[in-house]
């Protein structure tokens, strides 16, 4: 197989994590009119997310989205960047095409709605974890995969 070809594959894997939280988020759109406990401790309620994780840096003025936009579309092209560095020194770049897929789409709701839809509710007793969605999930497992190389490979040495 053609190595040119080979790392072109790697650009698929973003496009998992886009398309399954597009899906996911017109399927709560359509369908999802009132809160719904899956089970205790897991709930699918609509919330909407005008900052970044955990709720950081909320916003609720036209200067401050744009300004969030510019933003995350730095961290996100910085993150191709490196992606692609990573893939073209033949080192594995999951961690970085998960997080690509995911901050995409989130991107994709702000444009769309102005903010990011979540809906994946996990709480304990009173306690709420940070309403997320898939995008969110995609986000974290990536910069956890990443840390985690680096970690290795700075312990490899």
């Amino acid at each position: 197989m053609n190595y040119s070809y080979k790392r072109s594959l790697w650009w698929i894997i973003p496009c998992i994590p886009l398309m399954a939280d597009r899906l996911s988020k017109m399927m709560v759109l359509e369908h999802l009119t009132n809160p719904i406990q899956l089970f205790p401790g897991f709930n699918f309620a609509i919330t909407w997310n005008t900052g970044v994780s955990w709720s950081m840096l909320q916003t609720h003025n036209r200067s401050g989205f744009w300004l969030l936009v510019i933003l995350l579309s730095v961290l996100i092209s910085a993150l191709i960047g490196y992606a692609q560095w990573r893939i073209k020194k033949g080192f594995c770049a999951l961690g970085e095409m998960l997080a690509i897929g995911g901050a995409l789409s989130n991107l994709v709701d702000r444009f769309l709605y102005g903010a990011v839809l979540d809906f994946i509710d996990v709480y304990a007793a009173s306690y709420h974890f940070p309403t997320f969605n898939i995008a969110d999930s995609c986000i974290f497992i990536g910069v956890c995969i990443i840390f985690i190389q680096q970690w290795r490979a700075s312990h490899d040495r």
